[in-house]
C-alpha cells in the first residue's frame, strides 16, 4: 500500500514544480517578463499567506456560540420584523403524486421503512449514541439520495454525492484577530471537487437527543462557511441548507441569499404523513442542490483567488 504523503510535503513539491515552470516560461516562451514577474509575486504571496495561516490559533466549529456564528458570517435570524417578500421557509416536500413514478416511490418508501425497522430490532434497548444515530442516518440519507439518482428525473446523473467528515477550514476574524476555523461536518452533499468548500451545498450534523440544541449553532457554522465562500466566489445562488438531527427530530435550516437564516422541525415516527414529509423534503433539498451544480448553472469564477478555504421543544412543522 502506498504511503500517504504529508500535506505540507505535497504543497512544497507543487510549489517547486510551479517555480520550475515559471523559470522555463521566462526563457522559452512568448510570455512577457512583466507577466512572469506578476506570477512570481502572486506565488510568493500565496506562500506567505499559507505559512502565516498554518501558524494561526485554531478555533473548532463546536466551540462557537450562536452569536459567534452570526457575527463571523454576518447572519441574522429571520423574524417578522426583518422579513422580506419570499423570505419565509417556502420549501414544500415532494409528495408521492409529484414524483415521476408514484408507484415506484411508494415501493421505495416501504423499503426504507422496513430497513429502519430491521435496525430498530437489531438495536433494541441499545443506548441511542451518536454512532447509532449515524447508523440510521446512513440508511435514510444514503437510500433517499440513491433512489433519487436511480430515478433519474429528480436528480439526473451523478451530480451530487454525500461526503463524510470532510475537513473544512477558513481564516476568520474573531475579536479583530485572525484565526483558523476548522471542523468536519458529519455529512455534506457536494458536487464537483469535494475539497472546494463552496461546492458543498447541504450540511448534516448527527447529534444525540441530549445534544441536538448544540447542533443548531454547529450546522449553522458550517452552512455559514459555505455561504460565505459562495458569496466571495460570486455564485448566482448562495442559498445553503442544513439539518441537525438525532434521526428522530429533523431540524431543517436555510441561509438565504440575504444571509438570513430560518428553520423548521419535522419528527420521524409521529405519523406516516410526517415521515413522508421528511423523505419528500430531503428529495426537494437534494434536487435544489443538484440544480446548483455547473451542469445546470453557469458558474462565475472571476473571484477565484479571493476565497481562502478548503473545502428546543418538539413542535410540529412551522414557518420561520
Amino acid at each position: 500500500m502506498a504511503r500517504k504523503k504529508n500535506p505540507s510535503t505535497q504543497r512544497n513539491y507543487i510549489v517547486r514544480l510551479i517555480k520550475i515552470g515559471l523559470k522555463w516560461l521566462s526563457h522559452s516562451s512568448n510570455v512577457s517578463q512583466a507577466d512572469i514577474q506578476e506570477m512570481k509575486q502572486t506565488l510568493e504571496q500565496i506562500e506567505a499567506e499559507a505559512t502565516g495561516d498554518r501558524n494561526l490559533p485554531t478555533v473548532a466549529m463546536g466551540d462557537l456560540t450562536l452569536k459567534d456564528v452570526e457575527d463571523i458570517f454576518g447572519l441574522e435570524k429571520l423574524t417578522p420584523k426583518n422579513e422580506r417578500e419570499g423570505g419565509k421557509w417556502d420549501l414544500v416536500p415532494f409528495n408521492s403524486t409529484e414524483v415521476p413514478d408514484s408507484e415506484d416511490f411508494e415501493d421505495f418508501y416501504d423499503h426504507l421503512c422496513q430497513d429502519l425497522q430491521y435496525l430498530d430490532f437489531a438495536n433494541h434497548n441499545s443506548k441511542r449514541s451518536e454512532a447509532l444515530v449515524r447508523t440510521h442516518l446512513d440508511v435514510i440519507l444514503g437510500l433517499v439520495l440513491g433512489w433519487a439518482k436511480e430515478d433519474g428525473q429528480i436528480i439526473r446523473g451523478n451530480l451530487v454525492s454525500w461526503g463524510y467528515e470532510t475537513p473544512f477550514h477558513m481564516v476568520i476574524k474573531m475579536n479583530a484577530k485572525k484565526k483558523m476555523l476548522r471542523g468536519r461536518p458529519d455529512y455534506a452533499l457536494w458536487y464537483g471537487a469535494q475539497a472546494n468548500l463552496e461546492t458543498n451545498l447541504v450540511i448534516v450534523e448527527a447529534k444525540t437527543s441530549d445534544e441536538i440544541g448544540k447542533g443548531e449553532r454547529q450546522v449553522l457554522a458550517y452552512m455559514g462557511l459555505v455561504h460565505a465562500g459562495r458569496k466571495k466566489r460570486g455564485k448566482d445562488d448562495t442559498t445553503v441548507y442544513g439539518i441537525a438531527t438525532d434521526s428522530i427530530k429533523f431540524l431543517f435550516y436555510r441561509i438565504d441569499h440575504s444571509s438570513k437564516w430560518c428553520s423548521m422541525i419535522l419528527t420521524w415516527g409521529q405519523t406516516q404523513e410526517e415521515n413522508k414529509s421528511i423523505v419528500g423534503l430531503l428529495l426537494r433539498i437534494m434536487k435544489m442542490a443538484s440544480d446548483q451544480s455547473p451542469t445546470h448553472t453557469r458558474e462565475n469564477t472571476s473571484q477565484d483567488r479571493q476565497f481562502n478555504s478548503s473545502a428546543g421543544e418538539d413542535i410540529p412543522m412551522q414557518d420561520c
